[in-house]
């Protein structure tokens, strides 16, 4: 229930994509929340990709009644010791089997097992339905490719609220939405394009005996006749404030009063390295070419050779066992095995180099005839590298400048929002700029609520990791450093928030506005105390 004490009633969170950096980011704002007892006045959630990993796993500790504390050491133990890829990759042949039938190895669906088997525990959607006047309004986003549209799992005190989307629905009151598999949305949500293949909705979830992929099927309609290709919710907003504008906006009885936005995104002015590379290499595509074909023929012939020397010779060689197999079984079946690698991989490159003459009526062929093989790797990388830099991180910035602004400049949302930025203390940090404001001065004359160099570099290098699916042996440092860029970032944004939007309410003694405000500067001081003590020490 809410914090009586509190002046915000219902605050709406959401939570960015970032891998186990946004998840462990967003851990350490629930921890501030929770010292400053503002946790218990969270009444919305909108996640994406590693804010879905931990949002759901706050989600989970409140269904299971587990204290928070608890939550926080049990989650961080999963970040610390769970590396995803690599466990998807281990279990990688379990996949061939899916709901009963056998397909082929995915490995978005290994890691959705991954996060069931090592955190969920089979966890299906009715359970967090059960409990939602815990968390009342909760979107975990993907984002569907068949018209590249979000695709919620959504849970809300209006039964009228489903999840999917309005061209693809699915009921809040359905079968469907009941057993779907909480590991699944998790992975479906943090399903990265450079790094899996799309998770199918629905054949792809891992659905129960009691509810199976055929009734789901019958349940869903024609309008899922055809798989919906699920893949990461930042794709389509990676801070996840659409969906939280829908909740805020939706006609319920939770009027939320505060909206904090979480992000993990590190600002880059050097989104895609590629340097002129010298030219290097020495044989042609055409010399290759040749050079297979020749290989390819030596290997036919040869298998031939093998198989009438066995004919031929068969009444010495039968007598000396040895011989016909170490000199020519073994060398027939090696033979065998290069003519039809070297037959598959040209057949394969010819329907391929087919496929894109025929799409760009190109002649692409005697285009590459003459090029140097690394040239024409060069080609092909340097194309991959910057389509997934376009679609990871410059789509992606320009998609969460707009939502930004829109949240920024709305007379409704403008007031009541602020960002946790992960180099958030890097820019917000009071200037000459705020000195100006109307009655701010007297409150930025507490010069210990400036961040101090240490404090800084904390976040500079929080901000700096990766965004990976584990965190490797050496990287508890890292690991904390985040969860307590976290706790520091939100609670110096809150600071600023307050001054900025709550200035009158802060003159009045005793108000709840100024009771937090106190709160949360001593906790500020005190951690901004402690880094410079730590370095001092170090």
């Amino acid at each position: 229930m809410p914090n009586e004490d509190s002046p915000f009633k219902a605050i709406m969170l959401a939570f960015s994509g970032g891998g186990y950096r946004a998840a462990a980011f967003h851990l350490g704002l629930l921890k501030m929340f929770n010292e400053l007892g503002l946790r218990q006045c969270i009444r919305g959630l909108s996640t994406i990709s590693g804010g879905t990993i931990v949002g759901a796993a706050y989600i989970k500790s409140l269904v299971d009644g587990t204290p928070f504390e608890k939550f926080v050491e049990g989650f961080r133990t999963f970040l610390r010791n769970t590396n995803v890829v690599e466990k998807a990759l281990q279990k990688l042949k379990e996949t061939r089997t899916v709901n009963g039938i056998a397909v082929d190895a995915s490995l978005i669906r290994s890691a959705a097992n991954v996060y069931d088997e090592d955190y969920f525990g089979n966890m299906r959607f009715r359970e967090i339905l059960a409990k939602r006047n815990d968390l009342p309004e909760i979107a975990f986003n993907t984002t569907e490719f068949r018209v590249g549209n979000a695709f919620r799992f959504q849970s809300s005190i209006s039964d009228d609220v489903g999840s999917g989307n309005n061209a693809l629905r699915v009921p809040g009151k359905s079968g469907t939405n009941d057993a779907v598999r909480v590991a699944d949305i998790v992975a479906a949500s943090s399903c990265f394009p450079s790094g899996f293949e799309p998770m199918r909705f629905p054949s792809d979830f891992v659905w129960e005996s009691t509810f199976d992929l055929a009734m789901v099927k019958k349940e869903l309609g024609a309008k899922f006749d055809k798989e919906v290709p699920l893949m990461d919710g930042g794709v389509y907003d990676n801070q996840g404030i659409d969906s939280s504008k829908n909740i805020v906006r939706r006609k319920t009885d939770i009027d939320f009063d505060l909206f904090v936005i979480s992000d993990v995104d590190n600002p880059s002015d050097n989104l895609l390295d590629d340097p002129v590379a010298e030219q290097s290499g020495f044989f042609t595509v055409i010399q290759v070419y040749i050079f297979l074909l020749v290989v390819m023929f030596l290997a036919f012939a040869s298998s031939i050779a093998f198989i009438v020397n066995m004919i031929f010779r068969w009444d010495v060689l039968k007598e000396s066992p040895v011989d016909l197999i170490l000199l020519n079984i073994v060398p027939l079946f090696f033979s065998i095995a290069v003519f039809v690698l070297i037959l598959g991989v040209k057949t394969k490159a010819s329907e391929l180099l087919a496929k894109v003459e025929k799409t760009m009526e190109l002649a692409v062929w005697p285009a590459i005839q003459q090029l140097k093989v690394s040239e024409v790797f060069e080609l092909i990388f340097s194309r991959v590298d910057s389509l997934v830099v376009m679609a990871s991180s410059v789509f992606m910035k320009r998609i969460r400048g707009l939502e930004q602004d829109l949240v920024k400049k709305s007379t409704k949302t403008g007031p009541m929002s602020f960002f946790a930025l992960i180099y958030g203390l890097e820019t917000e940090v009071p200037s000459e700029r705020l000195y100006k404001e109307k009655d701010w001065q007297r409150f930025l004359e507490y010069q210990e609520l400036i961040p101090s160099a240490e404090l800084l570099a904390v976040t500079k290098e929080a901000r700096n990791y990766g965004t990976n699916l584990w965190f490797l042996e050496t990287d508890n440092k890292n690991l904390d450093n985040l969860i307590r860029c976290g706790e520091v970032t939100v609670c110096y944004a809150l600071l600023v928030y307050l001054l900025r939007y709550k200035l009158e309410e802060l003159k009045v003694v005793g108000s709840p506005e100024k009771e937090l405000f106190e709160k949360v500067r001593t906790t500020w001081n005190s951690l901004n105390a402690t880094n410079k003590a730590a370095a001092a020490k170090n």
